[in-house]
């Protein structure tokens, strides 16, 4: 509360009683009001009510409408963005970068954008594959 009260239900702002204007007025006679427990107290307790009882319903329900919505199934992707093409192969995205610049691994160039395809990185597995058994024999 701001200021001394002066008469039961009315404040005193700075030097002058809140009564003087319109909306020092209203704004008086809704702390009045909320003060002696009138109606907006009780529309505040209806209010809280009503929002218990929503939390109540949105939580022991799902809309139908949620459920009936099938899942889209997204395509396999063409192009990587290198960090998913040194997922793919289990190594460092730096060293995807150094593959690339040797011309071990195809990627293309998209604006600024560098994408690998999918089957340069297939091709780059097999290559290593291939390399790991004619090293062996």
């Amino acid at each position: 509360m701001t200021g001394r009260r002066t008469q039961p239900g009315y404040r005193s702002v700075g030097n002058r009683r809140t009564s003087g204007n319109r909306l020092t007025r209203d704004v008086t006679e809704v702390t009045a009001v909320t003060d002696t427990g009138g109606p907006v107290l009780g529309a505040t307790h209806e209010l809280a009510e009503l929002l218990s009882r929503l939390a109540v319903l949105l939580t022991s329900q799902r809309p139908a409408a949620v459920e009936a919505q099938p899942t889209r199934v997204m395509p396999e992707r063409v192009l990587l963005t290198p960090e998913e093409a040194s997922e793919h192969l289990g190594i460092g995205r730096t060293t995807v970068y150094a593959l690339i610049k040797s011309g071990a691994l195809e990627s293309v160039q998209i604006g600024r954008l560098r994408r690998i395809p999918t089957s340069a990185v297939h091709a780059y597995a097999a290559a290593l594959v291939e390399q790991s058994r004619t090293q062996i024999a």
